[in-house]
């Protein structure tokens, strides 16, 4: 009986590692910022290499726009969960909720100028597959 218990307990153990190691191959991609009516969006690209299916529970953090922390984003809670085929790009969109009212009228005002490239960073966490993995994106967005 203590030989079967080993067994299973390996067997676990190399099953969570495979787990492990599938969910962390996900990559993200920044693909670009837009200003939809009232809310700026972040777009990225989700990428599976591996042969299998990834499910994405949750995707949230911190959003930088020029330098300033000026709120958080999150993918919807009703586009999850969000199943990653394999071999693909998934496309995912952020949505913005402000922190302070004044950093909303900030970013509004520095959204206006038709053209203007934004630095922008996202720090935060996706859970894949019920693993939680850190996400640390720095890239230029202009908005048209």
């Amino acid at each position: 009986m203590d030989d079967g218990l080993l067994i299973l307990g390996g067997a676990a153990a190399i099953w969570l590692l495979f787990k492990a190691n599938t969910a962390q191959s996900l990559q993200f991609q920044p693909t670009g910022a837009s200003w939809d009516g009232g809310s700026l969006q972040v777009q990225i690209g989700v990428i599976n290499p591996t042969a299998g299916d990834l499910t994405l529970n949750s995707l949230s953090g911190t959003l930088s726009v020029n330098g300033k922390n000026v709120g958080i984003v999150a993918l919807p809670s009703g586009d999850l969960p969000k199943v990653i085929a394999p071999n693909t790009t998934t496309p995912v969109i952020l949505q913005y909720m402000p922190n302070y009212l004044g950093l909303l009228f900030t970013l509004l005002n520095q959204l206006k100028q038709s053209g203007q490239s934004l630095s922008i960073i996202y720090t935060g966490s996706a859970n894949v597959n019920g693993i939680a993995l850190p996400i640390n994106l720095h890239f230029q967005a202009a908005i048209p």
